[in-house]
């Protein structure tokens, strides 16, 4: 994962969270602490991007239909982009908490 501005590069879990993955790298100390939460409100008005690479084999291109499963489930206003193969743009979603395929 890392953000819009490419300032920041970290190892992110899928599920799960900004903040707990900026926790878990060092980046931030427990944002439930004292006054953190106010301290990193930055997080919230940065862009951040998650990324997944995977290998398919060349049966994989045979198919005339390829189906795969995203699942959100995001807490902030947020517009989530699917991206393949950096041409191809599977979805914009208006939406969120709903499964896409």
């Amino acid at each position: 994962m890392k953000n819009l501005k490419d300032t920041i590069h970290l190892n992110g879990q899928v599920p799960g969270e900004i903040h707990m993955d900026l926790l878990r790298n060092g980046n931030i100390q427990d944002p439930y602490f004292k006054y953190n939460d106010i301290e990193y409100r930055w997080i919230a008005f940065e862009d951040w991007i998650y990324s997944r690479t995977f290998d398919v084999t060349p049966e994989f291109f045979s198919h005339q239909q390829v189906e795969f499963l995203f699942l959100f489930f995001i807490f902030y206003f947020v517009r989530p982009k699917i991206i393949i193969d950096v041409d191809i743009i599977l979805n914009l979603t208006d939406n969120h908490c709903l499964l896409w395929n």
